[in-house]
């Protein structure tokens, strides 16, 4: 599928995922040279040619040199309409439209999109006409048309579900969020990214989890939750560390700095800023480029520095302006309206005003909100038909399949064979059924060791970091509660847990009674164990607040929680032969318990072990040697969940 590019677009900037690796992989000149001379050798069979041409206007050329892939791609189709290879035809369309955008004609994009998605569906080409309705939308969205942009992401998405794929359904979602944040719908929008996060995460796909964290990190920047923000932005460079593309630590990096702008912090803002700037540069990122511009231009402005911000806030226009990225422009605009009227330009200041609001009253008008809303409106009364068109079809397949039960019965033979198929399939769901219990009691490696050998080896494991919580209260509130209530409440916070522990990559070990245990760094070490698990605390104490704000608006009852974490050695391995279990063993666990007792509600409290493993990623407060029962004076830091330090993020 090295084609079947889904453009998934951010807040801010549009994500070529086959892009960005066909730039970190382009080919060398002998690889150039050797494609040349298969495509040119007519010795060579019509499969080899078109594939060496196809890889020429694709991989070759596409990133480095759009002009040739133009001329490549039209040589290309003509070569595959020729041998009646349509299929090859439309790709060589897809890419043609693809080089357009990337010389930044967005308008000469659109409308090779438009001739190439007529040419699938005359050729029957569903999945590649997917393809490019997907590809075409981002484009449109970029220059202002909201309407088609959501209709095309909307025919997109009803085609992913339709063929169940979780990963494309994921990314379409992330552009539909978008077309809603850029119409100010930011409901929408956290709807639809939540939603992609989520399949992102149970998929894995790290490209995704990037892509949503730094969405929702930009909804709350916009929403002027600059703490929350950060918190999603470094998520998004602690996932993308390892992770070869230059294209996302930049923007990463771009964004981050333009919360440190919020928070006044120009100096780092300038630094993370200046680098996003120079890695979008070197890959020839221009959306990029406009974003980290206008962004250098917003300091100098705080800092009093006019001439120095007009000069970067007019490349961030001219760049905009010859790529047609409409937001891009405004935002341009905008600073350069802010500059010369801080500088006393007042004529130029006012030139600029008026052409924000032409250009905002364009993309917010009355009729491009009631199109964007009429498209979703269409979607949704679709969906409920299509529901209503399979409810019936799984009716009358009932009744064919009643009809064909009875024809079976009567031939003897036939009903032994369609016993031997059910017994069959009742074991393969049988073993499914039991391999997925076994995976929600115990970490995969362990499960794996367990089916394959009959038992599991205990390990010890040097470096782990584990997190003890527990309710301040629970007895006394267990009295003013029912039973009920008091389960229901708790397993609602238990599988806030669950879920947070999840996204940080966190072994759930037990609950015991109204306590939460978890590690990290295990059952497979790693580097990032008290990062993660401390990442993990925060959100779960900010997820107890919440839900205690929200009880004590109604005047009923509330849980409120201590955290404790210690990083250390620890046993690990399966107990009992009945009901057994994942545990770990040793003084770290009772050392993270007392981090827990010895701590105050709504904190974190961690240990000097973990503090040496954090202190340049959080702040913490030292709160000295406190009295520990059954293990003396010990040193404790409560780390501050609203002030990570951004000085080991943005290097």
């Amino acid at each position: 599928m090295k084609k079947q590019n889904y453009l998934f677009v951010t807040c801010f900037f549009i994500l070529f995922s086959a892009f960005s690796l066909t730039a970190q992989n382009s080919l060398s000149r002998i690889e150039l040279d050797s494609l040349w001379k298969v495509w040119n050798n007519p010795e060579h069979d019509v499969r080899e040619r078109t594939e060496a041409l196809s890889q020429l206007s694709w991989d070759g050329y596409l990133r480095t040199v759009p002009d040739s892939s133009i001329i490549l791609s039209r040589l290309l189709r003509k070569f595959a309409e020729e041998n009646k290879n349509f299929d090859l035809a439309t790709d060589a369309l897809n890419t043609e439209a693809t080089a357009w955008y990337l010389k930044g004609d967005l308008k000469r994009a659109v409308k090779v999109y438009e001739v190439a998605i007529k040419y699938a569906t005359l050729h029957r080409s569903s999945t590649l006409k997917n393809v490019l309705i997907g590809n075409l939308a981002i484009v449109l969205q970029e220059l202002g048309d909201h309407v088609k942009a959501l209709e095309y992401y909307m025919k997109d998405l009803a085609y992913c579900e339709k063929k169940r794929d979780s990963m494309l359904i994921s990314g379409v979602k992330t552009n539909i969020a978008t077309v809603f944040i850029e119409m100010g719908d930011t409901a929408s929008a956290m709807m639809y990214y939540n939603s992609s996060y989520e399949i992102a995460l149970a998929l894995n796909i790290k490209e995704d989890i990037i892509i949503n964290s730094l969405n929702i990190g930009d909804v709350y920047h916009k929403s002027g939750n600059i703490a929350a923000s950060l918190r999603w932005f470094y998520r998004a460079d602690s996932v993308s560390q390892g992770y070869d593309n230059n294209f996302y630590k930049a923007n990463i990096q771009i964004m981050i700095g333009e919360a440190l702008i919020e928070k006044k912090e120009l100096v780092e803002a300038e630094r993370a800023i200046t680098f996003g700037l120079n890695l979008s540069e070197s890959i020839d990122d221009t959306q990029g480029q406009t974003r980290a511009l206008t962004g250098l231009a917003k300091i100098k402005l705080r800092q009093s520095n006019f001439a120095e911000g007009i000069q970067f806030a007019n490349r961030a226009f001219q760049l905009s302006s010859e790529t047609g990225a409409v937001k891009d422009r405004l935002e341009a605009i905008k600073v350069l309206h802010l500059l010369h009227r801080a500088s006393g330009s007042f004529r130029q200041a006012i030139e600029m005003l008026d052409m924000q609001v032409a250009l905002r009253d364009s993309i917010l008008s009355v009729d491009n909100q009631r199109g964007v809303m009429r498209t979703q409106m269409q979607y949704d009364f679709d969906k409920k038909e299509a529901l209503l068109a399979a409810e019936q079809e799984k009716k009358e397949a009932l009744a064919k399949e009643e009809i064909r039960r009875k024809n079976i019965q009567r031939n003897a033979s036939v009903g032994v064979l369609l016993l031997l198929i059910l017994l069959a399939g009742s074991i393969y769901r049988g073993k499914k059924k039991s391999d997925e219990l076994l995976l929600n009691i115990l970490p995969y490696e362990t499960a794996q060791e367990l089916k394959k050998k009959g038992t599991s080896d205990a390990v010890l494991i040097n470096q782990v970091t584990v997190l003890f919580t527990d309710f301040k209260g629970f007895t006394a509130l267990s009295e003013k509660l029912a039973p009920k209530e008091l389960v229901k409440d708790l397993h609602e916070c238990f599988s806030a847990f669950d879920r947070i522990c999840g996204k940080y990559g966190i072994e759930k070990i037990k609950t015991i009674g109204d306590a939460y245990m978890a590690a990290g760094g295990l059952p497979t070490p790693n580097l990032t164990h008290a990062k993660d698990v401390v990442k993990a605390a925060l959100e779960i104490a900010e997820f107890v607040e919440v839900g205690k704000k929200l009880k004590i608006e109604k005047g009923e009852p509330f849980f409120e929680i201590r955290v404790g974490v210690h990083t250390g050695p620890v046993v690990a391995g399966i107990v009992g032969i009945k009901k057994f279990q994942y545990d770990i063993w040793g003084d770290t666990v009772n050392t993270a318990s007392r981090m827990e007792s010895s701590g105050a509600v709504g904190k974190v409290n961690v240990s000097q072990s973990t503090y040496e493993q954090i202190k340049d990623e959080f702040t913490c407060e030292y709160r000295g040697e406190i009295e520990a029962k059954g293990k003396g004076k010990l040193g404790m830091y409560f780390v501050d969940e609203a002030k990570f330090s951004s000085k080991s993020e943005t290097q």
